[in-house]
């Protein structure tokens, strides 16, 4: 009878020190017992904090003990010299496989989407296959919480912050509609310099050039948003090198 109150006794010290003590190289068959009295002890530090204690005491994984010192969102940043993906859908792939239209219309928002701490700059992204009517020129427009994503344009009757997309592109005669239609693929990108951190409201918009005289449409269409950090600012003008004759480095030596 006395070995029998030693031994509980010692199942009851070692079922309140052993969560403390970081040693799982014990297995859990040496303590018989053990995982059942871990159940109603409450762990004092994250269970990712003792290697293999899991295989050594089962009872571990009870609910009381499993995602603790887990973060429940996974940290985001920007930092130099990297890139951070916020965003990447996709629409008009069928019900609807395209959206239309013979004067403008919204084709993609994202409502209150996150920039993180330390980034400052976004890159809004569309990839997708453009569909113009009677050479109508396809035109798009960004805009970041209601404000045009550029400050200046190529001049188009739509005003500012639209841009042309397709012109003069070689198409065929659709006999249903009579129309001579043209498919192009649309692939462009907006930067967006001096973002603040925090929520944000994104909406793309598709217009035609010259209203009813022919409809444009976007159909398979991808839409990414990125963002990144620059020091000074980014989206600067950089140096196009126009009529320039020869690269920056110069050509290398013939050999004999």
């Amino acid at each position: 009878m006395k070995a029998v109150r030693t031994l509980y006794f010692l199942l009851l010290s070692v079922g309140v020190v052993a969560p403390v003590a970081a040693s799982p190289a014990v297995p859990a068959a040496a303590w018989p017992g053990v995982s059942d009295v871990l159940l109603t002890v409450a762990a004092p530090a994250p269970v990712a904090a003792w290697p293999g204690v899991l295989a050594a005491w089962p009872g571990l994984r009870h609910p009381h003990f499993v995602g603790m010192g887990t973060p429940s969102k996974a940290a985001t940043w920007c930092s130099d010299q990297s890139i951070q993906r916020l965003v990447a859908e996709f629409a008009y792939f069928g019900a609807p496989d395209e959206v239309s239209t013979n004067d403008f219309t919204g084709i993609y928002q994202k409502r209150s989407f996150e920039v993180p701490d330390g980034c400052n700059t976004l890159y809004v992204t569309i990839s997708a296959v453009g569909e113009v009517a009677n050479d109508n020129d396809l035109l798009l427009r960004c805009l970041l919480d209601g404000l045009s994503c550029i400050g200046s344009s190529v001049p188009v009757d739509r005003g500012m912050g639209w841009m042309i997309l397709t012109s003069d592109a070689q198409g065929y005669f659709d006999e249903e509609t009579l129309t001579q239609d043209y498919k192009v693929p649309i692939n462009y990108t907006w930067c967006i310099a001096n973002v603040p951190a925090g929520f944000h409201n994104l909406e793309i918009q598709l217009g035609n050039e010259k209203l009813d005289e022919g409809e444009v449409s976007i159909s398979t269409a991808h839409f990414y948003i990125d963002a990144s950090h620059f020091d000074t600012g980014g989206c600067v003008e950089g140096d196009p090198g126009a009529g320039s004759q020869h690269g920056i480095l110069p050509p290398l030596p013939r050999l004999p």
